[in-house]
């Protein structure tokens, strides 16, 4: 992250903060998550691990973490003092406000989450370099990124977004990293239909860049919002399966892609 370029619109952290620790999409992605870096981090897996998600924002998925692995150090950083807050208020003390390309470690880690960060930067590659040198040796890179070009939508653009990725694309980013992909899936491949029909609607027709500000933020704000029933429905089927996917099961197609990476030495 680089204070140089707008990668994320700080209005968004308050709705975010209210919804994320029921809305489906984040509950699914956080389980996915504790479930990857238990598997592909268990050769290390110890009370002496440390952590860092990198980009944390409000502190949703770290918090969750630091109650999966209770114990065990995770850092949280991320260059807007905006979400720190929020993130504190979520009871996360370890945070730092910092950019990736000038990071304050020297320590190495264990396992470094980028959930749904590298989307938002022009140089995705430079941030994974710079991400990679901060992991020991046999530590893991845990990335998660929104999928397939075809969904790019007023969401992308009120986001800040800079690409949608495919499994190929995402792997071409890791090796020019210096990066190897142990695993890789789609996910909330349920979803994928239906968010396609549901953003071709509400741009009835127009570019997603010819909206104006005050539409973005109205249509982003209205997916978010929770539907209870719809809501549980769809948390029941994402939780089954991110199930099959932590078994090692890759789904064909979804609205966002997962992966679990190691730097070649």
């Amino acid at each position: 992250m680089t204070a140089s370029q707008p990668s994320y619109d700080e209005k968004f952290f308050e709705p975010l903060h209210a919804i994320e620790d029921k809305h489906f999409w984040f509950r699914s992605r956080n389980q996915l998550i504790g479930g990857l870096i238990e598997k592909y981090c268990s050769a290390t897996f110890s009370e002496t691990m440390i952590g860092m998600e990198i980009g944390c924002g409000t502190g949703n998925v770290l918090k969750y973490l630091n109650t999966r692995f209770s114990g065990q150090r995770i850092l949280g950083m991320d260059l807007f003092r905006e979400g720190l807050v929020f993130a504190a208020l979520r009871g996360n003390s370890s945070l730092i406000q910092a950019d990736i390309h000038h990071s304050p470690f020297a320590q190495e880690f264990d396992w470094i989450g980028l959930f749904d960060i590298i989307e938002h930067l022009d140089e995705d590659v430079l941030v994974l370099q710079d991400t990679a040198a901060l992991l020991r040796e046999n530590g893991k890179l845990l990335i998660s990124v929104p999928a397939f070009p075809v969904l790019w939508s007023y969401f992308d653009v009120a986001g800040k977004h800079k690409r949608r990725y495919t499994t190929q694309s995402l792997e071409k980013a890791c090796k020019d990293a210096g990066l190897e992909l142990v695993f890789s899936s789609y996910t909330n491949a349920l979803i994928f239909p239906i968010l396609w029909v549901v953003r071709r609607v509400f741009q009835m027709g127009k570019a997603p860049e010819s909206l104006s500000e005050d539409a973005l933020t109205a249509k982003t704000n209205s997916e978010l919002r929770i539907i209870p029933l719809v809501n549980s429905l769809i948390s029941f089927i994402l939780g089954l399966e991110g199930s099959l996917i932590q078994a090692g099961v890759r789904m064909p197609f979804g609205t966002s892609l997962i992966a679990v990476a190691r730097r070649i030495d």
